[in-house]
């Protein structure tokens, strides 16, 4: 089954540059604003052509389809909960916890530090967070640490995975992590108590399709990225996503009969849009390097991408929807590299499309 996102398919590439041309705006501003100026920034989504761009908070198709998904607002949830998002204020995991909020979820989220203030002051400052958020400390590599924020949830949502490119010791610094932090996320889900009834986790379309190439061959989440040849080119982050994934399913397959609930992943291409976070992540940062000019080798043939709001949707579908299972790959366009290196170019489109807009539920939060 593939999750599809979002908009036509006949659309999709004015709506990346558009998307691209604002993930530029917003990061390029870094270097010259201060925090506070940052935090005015908007870039409306409401207002710039609204014609175009509907919302980026688009419904989610769940069906073996390749049509689109027509836009609206996802359907209040039966019954919100607590709910646990573990790398709370990562990119991906912040947007997460705001759309769990957003539809009435009481919130735990667990980081390496809740009393970094400057690390989780974004969360803090989310609609709702007052009320409904709570932040807890919980590392990866220490079992046992997730049993508290976890028990006494009626969902899981597994975010928290480290994701750089450059590595002194991949086996320390990104395998070990993240494999043993699945386990140790999914062994405290087993103590949570009867009341959990999904754990979704999120993988990467990394641990989908990186393989020999077969010709005319689709894709399918019944796709697995080779560990060998991830090995031995030095692929160490999507062989991470890869070992982590099948760790889940193992201990998943191993421990079903044991547990209350029951799991989904999500597997995301690569993820961009508007950052929550106040550090720029590693897939946006890669994509403003090609889009300023920092990064002068552009890489050959092409990526497909997802905005990082369809994808906390998506998960939030994967736990609501009682007919999801398995895997859903997620994404929503895909153009060549060039043509993502070429928007810096378009800085006369860029400088036009900076304004100030109190929106925000809309508007895309520059960070």
């Amino acid at each position: 089954m593939l999750l599809l996102l979002g908009r036509g398919a006949s659309q999709y590439i004015s709506f990346a540059l558009v998307d691209l041309l604002y993930l530029y705006l917003a990061l390029s501003c870094c270097d010259t604003c201060d925090n506070n100026k940052r935090r005015r920034i908007r870039v409306s989504l409401a207002t710039f052509g609204r014609s175009l761009v509907h919302s980026h908070r688009c419904s989610l198709l769940l069906a073996p389809s390749l049509s689109p998904a027509p836009t609206r607002p996802l359907d209040p949830p039966t019954m919100p909960g607590i709910v646990c998002v573990t790398g709370a204020a990562g990119f991906v995991g912040s947007h997460l916890v705001r759309a769990l909020l957003e539809r009435g979820y009481t919130v735990r989220g667990t980081v390496r530090d809740p009393k970094q203030h400057a690390k989780v002051a974004h969360l803090l400052e989310l609609p709702h967070a007052r009320d409904r958020l709570q932040l807890f400390a919980a590392d990866l590599t220490i079992d046992g640490s997730f049993d508290e924020p976890i028990r006494g949830c009626v969902g899981v949502f597994h975010s928290a995975s480290p994701f750089f490119f450059q590595t002194s010791n991949p086996e320390q610094e990104l395998l070990e992590p993240a494999i043993t932090g699945t386990r140790n996320v999914l062994q405290s889900c087993l103590k949570a108590g009867s009341q959990l009834r999904r754990v979704v986790v999120t993988s990467s379309i990394a641990s989908v399709m990186l393989r020999a190439p077969q010709p005319d061959h689709t894709f399918t989440e019944a796709d697995w990225s080779d560990e060998e040849l991830l090995r031995n080119v030095g692929q160490w982050y999507p062989l991470s996503k890869t070992l982590a994934e099948r760790a889940a399913w193992e201990f998943y397959e191993r421990e079903r009969q044991h547990a209350s609930w029951d799991m989904v992943a999500v597997n995301p291409c690569m993820i961009t849009g508007p950052l929550l976070q106040p550090t720029l992540n590693t897939s946006c940062e890669f994509i403003v390097k090609l889009m300023n000019g920092k990064r002068r080798e552009v890489p050959g043939g092409a990526m497909a991408f997802v905005d990082v709001r369809n994808v906390a949707d998506a998960h939030v579908l994967a736990f609501e929807n009682p007919a999801a299972s398995g895997r859903y790959i997620c994404v929503s366009w895909s153009t060549t590299w060039s043509e993502v290196a070429s928007v810096r170019t378009n800085r006369e489109l860029l400088s036009s499309l900076a304004h100030t807009n109190t929106d925000t539920h809309r508007d895309c939060c520059l960070v």
